[in-house]
C-alpha cells in the first residue's frame, strides 16, 4: 500500500516537472492565443469615413504565459487596387484579387501549424511584407518576403506593403503599430485618410493620435508616390485610373518564455479611396 502510493507521488511530480524540463532544455514551448485575442472590424455608413476597428481580449492572454519581455501589439498591412471589390481583378489581370492577400498571409505568416515568420528586413529604404508574383514558370500567386525573388522584367502580381510611420520608420517586431497593454480588455483604433497630404492617421477611438502613416518606399505618399521605380509593373495602369487603398490588421504574439512567433489570421478592415 505504501509503495503504491509512493508511485503515484512521484508520477505526479514527474509530470508536473516535465514543462519546466523541457522549457530549460530547449524543448520548444508552443503558445496559441486564437482564443484569447480577436480583431473585430466596424461596419462604415459611408466610405468617406474613418475606418474603425476593435481589438478584442476575451480572456487575459499574459494569464498564460510566465514572462512576456513584450506584450502583443497590433500590426497593418496595406494593398493598392483599381477597385474597391476585394473579389475584382487587380490591374486587368484575372490572376490576382486581393481576396488572396488573407489566404496567402494565413498560410504563410501565421503558419498551419501556429508557428509563423518574422517581418522581412527593411531594404532599398522600403519594406514590403510580401509579394505575391507569377515566377519565371508562370506559375502565379508564388509568395515571397524577399525582392530578390522576383522577375527582371514582367513583374505583376500584388505587393503587400507595411507602413512608414512618421518618424520615418517602419514599427518592426516586437512592437510592431501599437503593444496592447494587460490593463484594458477592449482596444478601440481609427484610420483616418488625409487628402491634403496622402497620408493616414492611426488614432485611438477617442481621436488620441497615435501615429501618421505613409507608403513602404519611405518617403512617398498616397496620392503620388506610393510605389518604388522598380515596382512600376505591379501598378500597370494605376497612374490612369481610380485608385484605393485596402487595410487589414493581425496581432503579432510578441516575445516571452515561448519558442513559436504567433500571429492571428488576417482581418480586412476597409479602404480609402485615394
Amino acid at each position: 500500500m505504501g509503495r503504491t502510493k509512493l508511485k503515484k507521488i512521484s508520477v505526479f511530480f514527474i509530470i508536473w516537472l516535465l514543462p519546466i524540463l523541457f522549457y530549460s532544455c530547449g524543448i520548444p514551448y508552443y503558445v496559441n492565443f486564437d482564443n484569447q485575442i480577436e480583431i473585430e472590424s466596424i461596419n462604415r455608413d459611408n466610405d468617406e469615413d474613418p475606418i474603425q476597428f476593435n481589438v478584442k481580449f476575451n480572456s487575459n492572454p499574459y494569464s498564460i504565459v510566465d514572462n512576456f519581455s513584450t506584450k502583443p501589439s497590433i500590426k497593418l498591412f496595406y494593398a493598392i487596387s483599381d477597385n474597391e471589390s476585394l473579389n475584382s481583378s487587380l490591374f486587368g489581370n484575372d490572376s490576382y484579387q486581393l481576396r488572396y492577400v488573407k489566404e496567402n498571409f494565413d498560410n504563410n505568416y501565421r503558419g498551419k501549424s501556429g508557428s509563423g515568420i518574422e517581418l522581412p528586413r527593411e531594404a532599398d529604404n522600403s519594406l514590403v511584407a510580401f509579394y505575391l508574383y507569377t515566377d519565371s514558370n508562370e506559375k502565379v500567386r508564388e509568395f515571397t518576403t524577399n525582392r530578390s525573388n522576383l522577375p527582371k522584367t514582367d513583374k505583376e502580381g500584388i505587393i503587400v506593403g507595411t507602413f512608414l510611420n512618421q518618424y520615418n520608420n517602419f514599427n518592426k517586431p516586437p512592437q510592431m503599430d501599437y503593444v496592447l497593454g494587460s490593463d484594458n480588455f477592449l482596444h478601440t483604433f481609427k484610420l483616418v485618410y488625409n487628402d491634403n497630404d496622402g497620408l493616414i492617421e492611426f488614432n485611438k477611438g477617442d481621436d488620441t493620435s497615435i501615429d501618421v502613416f505613409g507608403p513602404y518606399n519611405k518617403g512617398g505618399n498616397f496620392k503620388s508616390d506610393f510605389y518604388l521605380v522598380d515596382d512600376k509593373d505591379f501598378y500597370e495602369g494605376a497612374d490612369q485610373q481610380d485608385r484605393y487603398i485596402h487595410i487589414w490588421g493581425a496581432i503579432y504574439g510578441g516575445r516571452g518564455s515561448f519558442t513559436n512567433i504567433w500571429w492571428s489570421e488576417l482581418k480586412y478592415l476597409g479602404y480609402f479611396k485615394i
